[in-house]
């Protein structure tokens, strides 16, 4: 069905998006354990190899969270160009691009930064520590830590664009990549949001009209399945062993049997869950349902 070749473009984009959210989450989980109260034990200088190893795990998470977001970028491009413009749906994309992404300093410098490290190095990540009274009485303060990017070693990159150029100038000598991360993400993520709501109204009609043709076939075929789902747990009843799980699985989507494994259940209450899906669905009947729930004790 062109509906679900459709539906299966959109759900393979949503994986992109899964991927830049994932690095996302990894990257912040590397800055937040260095700028951590744990952080200030790093700087002993027995622990300093911690300091390094955790700093190197950094770059290799950024690296990988700015080619995500380039990736993300490619696919968004040729999703649009491949479903929507063609037919004249989702006319905003481009302007959208244009005015969130085009000229966005953040933005293009966090693009740039993915060109150093894809094709020229790696930039030099550190760390700085400071403190600040507070209490001038008890002596009391806050001690901060930042992860940071040094600007002079990124001037060892030639291409950055004039927006870049413009973030560049905009900062410190020493640029705090937790805060330009995150930033960065908040934008495309903005993007991102704007732009799944409007792909989910134009696959609705395709998410029916998948949904109805299963429907029709089911019917068709659940007695086969049926006839399956009872010939292996005759198998196991027999046998003594088996794999229950697979027996039921025949009958579950996938997203389904996700649930269920997320769930973590032990194997008898995922059989029970998994029978409340399956049961109606391939009208198992009563007798083999308790022959299931009485596989299932017995297999435990």
């Amino acid at each position: 069905m062109p509906e679900s070749q459709r539906l299966d473009e959109f759900d393979r984009f949503n994986h992109t998006r899964e991927l830049f959210a994932r690095n996302y989450t990894a990257l912040r989980a590397g800055l937040e354990r260095l700028t951590g109260p744990e952080a200030i034990s790093y700087q002993e200088v027995v622990n300093r190899w911690k300091l390094e190893f955790l700093l190197h795990e950094v770059t290799r998470q950024l690296h990988n969270f700015v080619a995500s977001a380039n990736t993300l970028v490619d696919h968004s491009r040729r999703i649009y160009r491949k479903l929507y413009q063609p037919v004249g749906a989702l006319g905003e994309y481009e302007e959208q691009v244009r005015t969130q992404f085009g000229e966005d300093p953040v933005v293009q410098f966090m693009h740039c930064l993915r060109n150093m490290c894809l094709h020229f190095r790696l930039p030099s990540i550190g760390t700085t520590t400071s403190w600040q009274l507070a209490d001038q009485a008890t002596g009391a303060g806050n001690l901060t830590i930042r992860v940071e990017l040094v600007k002079d070693d990124l001037g060892a990159f030639s291409e950055w664009n004039a927006a870049a150029k413009t973030y560049l100038t905009s900062q410190s000598e020493r640029i705090d990549l937790q805060g330009t991360v995150d930033e960065y993400f908040r934008r495309v993520m903005a993007f991102h949001s704007w732009m799944q709501k409007k792909q989910m109204e134009l696959h609705r009609a395709d998410a029916e009209a998948v949904a109805a043709a299963k429907q029709a076939v089911l019917p068709r075929i659940s007695g086969q399945i049926a006839q399956i789902v009872e010939s292996s747990v005759a198998l196991i009843e027999r046998e003594g062993a088996g794999d229950l799980k697979s027996v039921l699985a025949i009958a579950l989507g996938p997203e389904e049997q996700m649930n269920l494994d997320l769930s973590f259940l032990d194997e008898g209450e995922w059989a029970e869950k998994a029978l409340e899906i399956v049961g109606p669905r391939l009208r198992l009947g009563t007798d083999l349902m308790d022959r299931i729930r009485r596989v299932s004790r017995s297999t435990r």
